[in-house]
């Protein structure tokens, strides 16, 4: 039972709906440890193509998205409808705030929930929070005249919560899992977590050819064919390891790569709390059981997030020819070899966790999908999406079934349970399906595209030194 009286946080979403995701869990980790209550908004912006990246006169109902009943069970939470009848009158008392970035986030959310913020005493915290006992007791003591306070943040309370390479995202599954087992399965599938996890970062992977280290070469432990599961999880600790040897060989830090990340801050340590605690909704939870029940048929199948970043990459892979030559000069870092990336990677993991053609299921925005199917149709694979038909099939109400922020969670929950996961690399919402599958105690391994590309390519390579001359 809540026993927090007159101490009040209201989270202000930015961004993309996994971002939103992402900082409401950051405040609600945050509120715990200064002792306040969360004045949960009424819910997530809807996602658009604009390049505002949400439409403010869209919400999707926190409700449909989550199960808050079972957030109340370990978390001060009120609802804004619930704190209104109550007598607030939508006004806040002060603004926390980490980034001039948040100004203009903070102007949507003001305008789009009805509610004060402007003119109110504005508190800058530094970026990122340094999350120290003395630092939340100050912070509490800023507070403390302020019975409303609004905060926004988006990777500023915990940094990295956004990013697959994070140390965050790998701490997920060893503070829920629990460290403290000996058991031979526990010790491997907690190794299995930290490599992983310190594969994503692709620094030097690429330069396999040029800094192999004996002992260490990818391609002298290239799985068999058919090898099965267990030969890729040995695979993706193997690129882990290729990988951290690669970097000091470079004279970089170690801590870039290191497979224990530094001490947990309490900050941290709130966010994997919440992060088991905010369960999606039963409306979420029983779409995607029905979609696994019936398109995937119950059996094993392989999840993979297809997500061109940024959203100008995103419209080349809209249009109906892609364009090779404008992808590179317009798609960012590590997705820019998406296109390339899809096919080769996506029959590697079926290779090794023996799948057939039709136990792929992509999660992509509706709008590119044309282009995800013309690749697969090449080497006969039979892609799954959700699309609006399958929610509405699944007993989705038209509203529902045409939200493209509520399709996103009900694949995400879909590739929460998936044999094994390959996301995109720098995506928010593949460091939260990563998440979501650690704090469900998915054993099943997860990886990116990129990563897997590096070992195809460091293959290839191998395959041609070994040639007879």
């Amino acid at each position: 039972m809540c026993n927090i009286k007159g101490a009040y946080v209201l989270p202000i979403l930015r961004g993309a709906a996994n971002n939103q995701v992402a900082g409401l869990k950051e405040v609600l980790g945050l509120a715990a440890l200064i002792n306040r209550t969360v004045i949960l908004p009424h819910g997530l912006f809807e996602h658009s193509l604009s390049q505002e990246l949400v439409d403010i006169t869209r919400i999707v109902q926190l409700g449909k998205l989550f199960d808050v009943t079972r957030l109340r069970r370990s978390q001060c939470v009120v609802t804004a409808a619930e704190h209104e009848r109550s007598g607030w009158g939508k006004v806040v008392d002060a603004l926390l705030y980490f980034d001039e970035t948040d100004k203009r986030w903070i102007l949507r959310f003001e305008k789009s929930h009805d509610i004060v913020i402007q003119g109110k005493p504005e508190i800058r915290s530094e970026n990122p929070f340094n999350c120290t006992s003395a630092r939340l007791a100050e912070l509490s003591e800023q507070l403390r005249n302020y019975p409303v306070v609004a905060v926004v943040s988006y990777q500023w309370i915990v940094p990295g919560v956004g990013k697959p390479s994070s140390s965050i995202t790998s701490r997920i599954g060893r503070a829920l899992r629990g460290s403290g087992s000996s058991s031979h399965h526990d010790r491997a599938r907690r190794r299995w977590l930290q490599s992983a996890h310190a594969s994503w970062s692709l620094i030097a992977l690429r330069h396999n050819k040029a800094h192999a280290t004996p002992g260490k070469q990818l391609h002298r432990q290239s799985p068999r064919p058919g090898a099965g599961a267990a030969t890729f999880r040995r695979l993706v600790s193997m690129l882990a390891e290729s990988h951290a040897t690669q970097v000091q060989n470079q004279g970089q830090e170690a801590s870039a790569v290191a497979l224990v990340p530094p001490p947990i801050t309490a900050c941290q340590s709130a966010y994997l709390t919440v992060t088991a605690q905010l369960r999606k909704s039963s409306l979420i939870r029983n779409l995607a059981r029905n979609f696994i029940e019936h398109e995937l048929q119950g059996q094993p199948f392989a999840a993979l997030h297809v997500r061109p970043w940024p959203d100008k990459c995103l419209m080349v892979w809209i249009q109906e020819e892609f364009d090779e030559h404008q992808a590179k000069k317009v798609c960012k870092r590590l997705t820019g070899s998406l296109h390339g990336q899809l096919v080769p990677g996506t029959q590697m993991v079926m290779k090794q966790m023996r799948l057939g053609p039709g136990q792929v299921f992509v999660l992509s925005h509706p709008s590119i999908r044309h282009q995800i199917r013309k690749l697969y149709k090449q080497v006969d694979i039979q892609p799954r999406f959700i699309g609006k038909e399958d929610l509405l099939h699944a007993g989705a109400s038209e509203e529902d079934a045409s939200s493209v922020t509520l399709l996103a969670l009900v694949e995400e929950e879909v590739a929460v349970e998936a044999s094994v996961f390959v996301g995109t690399d720098a995506s928010s919402m593949t460091a939260v399906i990563i998440q979501g599958r650690l704090a469900h105690k998915n054993n099943g391994p997860s990886i990116t595209f990129g990563a897997l590309a590096a070992h195809i390519e460091g293959s290839a390579q191998a395959r041609h030194v070994g040639q007879p001359k």
